[in-house]
């Protein structure tokens, strides 16, 4: 049988956010019981050319989910293997998924970490990663209200009219991160900042944020302040996490030793939700080999 090859389109033409969340939601529990395994993030440089790679195994397959980054952008693939057979069962073009998948990834963590009701959300961000994360978070929560911040009025606008039009959300642009984090009880970082843009004086007591940009060492969206007033911070991989996740590294006086993977969280959820919390995302191997399972299983029905 040979290996299938799904595009763009199809991808595209299937996939929908609330089921994708279920079925990382459904990955993380076998990885928090050993029967998944995945590896950090592997990036191989030749500027102005990256190759990064993500592997990983379980849901019976194996998985890499590779993709070159330089000046023309960035292309996606995902390449599937069935453990029992061993042999390639599919490639799939991922640009789509891979947006998607982190939106769902945020979407996942917020459904046990922010509080029950109404959202109102801070966005920082309004580019591809973006509009991800709103399209997921639309589909797991209630969003009463949606405050966007970019420093670029034009993809403001146009992030706006495309909320207001794909989502039938109630958004507005924000000329400042201050004016949109204002009162925001759920909050999401999604921008290419190398320093931090989130103050903690810019948070309302009670909030759940969801930190996206930022997965190299050195880049930052928050102040060491943020992550130091979370009450319970958790991060979708610890090992990738002492690698990439510059919002953390960068901090002095941090115990990783409190910090706790989103497969954990899924396991064991804590009995109360703090006031503060904070989910740093990175983009893991297991997220990319549940969202190509997820879709192999609807183009199989």
């Amino acid at each position: 049988m040979k290996p299938r090859y799904v595009t763009e389109e199809e991808v595209d033409r299937v996939v929908s956010a609330r089921p994708l969340t279920d079925a990382l939601e459904q990955a993380f529990r076998t990885l928090a019981t050993g029967q998944a395994r995945q590896a950090p993030r592997l990036r191989v440089t030749s500027p102005p050319h990256v190759l990064h790679n993500l592997p990983a195994i379980g849901l019976g397959r194996a998985g890499l989910k590779t993709y070159l980054s330089g000046p023309q952008g960035v292309t996606m693939v995902t390449v599937v293997f069935e453990l029992e057979s061993g042999r390639l069962e599919a490639i799939i073009e991922c640009n789509r998924l891979s947006q998607l998948r982190t939106g769902c990834a945020t979407a996942l963590a917020t459904r046990y970490l922010a509080e029950p009701g109404p959202q109102r959300l801070a966005l920082l961000g309004a580019g591809t990663v973006a509009r991800g994360q709103l399209e997921a978070l639309a589909a797991e929560q209630e969003l009463a209200e949606v405050r966007v911040f970019s420093p670029r009025p034009q993809s403001r606008d146009d992030f706006v009219g495309w909320a207001r039009e794909r989502l039938s959300l109630e958004a507005r642009g924000c000329a400042s991160p201050s004016e949109a984090l204002e009162g925001a009880n759920l909050v999401v970082t999604a921008t290419s900042s190398g320093k931090p843009l989130v103050e903690e004086a810019m948070l309302a007591p009670k909030c759940h944020l969801n930190a996206v940009g930022a997965n190299r060492a050195g880049r930052r969206e928050l102040a060491s302040e943020v992550v130091l007033s979370s009450q319970l911070t958790v991060v979708d991989d610890l090992e990738q996490a002492r690698i990439e996740a510059g919002d953390l590294l960068e901090v002095a006086g941090l115990d990783w030793g409190l910090l706790v993977p989103l497969a954990s969280l899924v396991a064991n959820p804590p009995a109360r939700r703090p006031d503060r919390t904070l989910f740093k995302s990175l983009g893991v191997a297991l997220e990319d080999l549940a969202a190509a399972v997820y879709v192999l299983q609807l183009l199989e029905a």
